[in-house]
């Protein structure tokens, strides 16, 4: 059950009014449930615990790295999965081990795996032959054996958006068949890397378990015909992409019970560990996004509610077309009890206010009679929106909010204004 619910008509956080958090935190905002993301750690882990083979959790990175957020996701016994040096000095920062890191990504440089090789990073995923040629050559100089899984790509549609999906043969990601038996005569042949499995990731929002069952198929088939060679790893690493419900018609068609029995079913034989990367599942549903109307208009037949928050918080509708739930924080009645917030007469675009037309948060929506001045929140904003956040237009990061209990920490303050130019050189 979530931590945000209407008391007396009034949406909270935990024990915290978002009225009030509005009040003393200036909109947009991020606003997280302490709660929340600990029980989504909990019950994610609790699904694998009761499963026969060793699970690693490695939390993706990317869907939200704030450094608290990631205290409490490590704490919770997870590891990292990142794609980049800033998200492993991240990760380390915020009291991770550097052998719990793994360490993905299809454009690797010289730099960061130097680096990664340094700190003692516990996997890289290897994407290329070229990228695997250039690991054993840093690998060498710096007289180390950097230990990898190569990462697959198995040709398999997760069913998800287009721009999400990862793992068939027009994405960019993994190993295909020619590239992988390239690499694997180079990992028998160098004295500077070490075979610890492989690794495949098919895409994110998934749905459906069939995809995934297909992958761990693909992923076991690939194994155990490197084992009649003589290649034994430790790891199958199963990546991510669980995806969670934005919109009622999204229920996932498995739970994580079916999840991990699977993967333990498919996988668990070959005597190995389980790696997986759970990101969107862990902090999706963890946060909502504050904001302000601004102003409302109306343009021949279309009624706009226009937002202080844009595609600048949140570019997945504009992105992915996606979609989330918004509501109001504070819900109007007129004098005969009447929700104002069900007047269907009142059917909306939430928009933001950057000079893009994909500058948007929700269309056709009914949220009554809204006005300059109300406030809003976008549900399951703590994933992919906040992490993804950008500057254009000059427009500042805002501040994010972790609420625990009738308590708040601003583990973001707002980006001081002057800051997006202080770098910069006049001639």
């Amino acid at each position: 059950m979530s931590s945000f619910y209407y008391q007396h008509d009034e949406l909270y956080c935990e024990g915290l009014s978002l009225l009030e958090i509005a009040s003393k935190v200036a909109t947009p905002c991020f606003v997280y449930s302490k709660h929340d993301l600990e029980e989504n750690c909990r019950v994610f882990r609790q699904a694998f615990d009761q499963v026969g083979i060793t699970t690693h959790l490695r939390y993706a990175v990317k869907a939200a790295s704030n450094l608290a957020l990631l205290q409490i996701i490590f704490k919770a016994g997870y590891g990292a999965d990142v794609v980049s040096h800033g998200e492993i000095i991240r990760a380390l920062t915020a009291g991770l081990h550097a052998e719990k890191i793994v360490f993905s990504g299809v454009g690797k440089t010289v730099s960061e795996i130097e680096y990664a090789l340094k700190v003692g990073v516990g996997l890289f995923n290897v994407e290329s032959l070229h990228e695997l040629e250039t690991i054993a050559k840093i690998a060498e100089a710096l007289d180390v054996i950097a230990p990898v899984c190569l990462r697959i790509n198995p040709n398999i549609d997760a069913n998800t958006h287009k721009n999400i999906t990862t793992g068939t043969n027009s994405n960019k990601f993994g190993l295909a068949d020619s590239e992988f038996h390239q690499a694997v005569k180079r990992l028998k042949s160098n004295r500077n890397l070490k075979y610890c499995g492989l690794s495949c990731h098919i895409g994110s929002q998934i749905m459906q378990l069939a995809p995934i069952t297909a992958a761990a198929k693909h992923m076991e088939k690939c194994y155990q015909h490197l084992a009649k060679q003589g290649l034994i790893g430790c790891f199958i690493d199963m990546g991510g992409g669980i995806g969670v419900p934005y919109q009622d018609s999204d229920q996932r068609c498995f739970s994580l019970k079916e999840y991990a029995d699977e993967l333990d079913r498919i996988i668990g034989p070959l005597g190995v560990d389980l790696i997986v990367e759970p990101g969107r599942v862990i902090s999706a549903s963890v946060a909502n996004l504050l904001t302000q109307v601004i102003y409302c208009k109306e343009s021949n037949e279309r009624r706009f509610v226009i937002c202080d928050a844009g595609m600048t918080e949140l570019i997945r509708p504009g992105l992915y077309d996606a979609y989330h739930r918004i509501q109001v924080v504070k819900k109007k009645t007129c004098q005969g009890g009447e929700d104002y917030n069900r007047d269907v007469a009142k059917t909306v675009d939430i928009v933001g206010p950057v000079c893009e037309s994909t500058d948007w948060l929700g269309k056709a929506r009914n949220l009554g009679h809204v006005g300059a001045g109300d406030l809003l929140v976008i549900d399951d904003s703590g994933a992919y929106c906040a992490s993804m956040a950008s500057n254009y237009n000059t427009r500042p990061a805002v501040a994010e909010v972790l609420v625990d209990g009738s308590c708040y920490t601003i583990i973001r303050k707002p980006q001081a204004l002057e800051s997006l130019w202080q770098n910069e050189r006049m001639l």
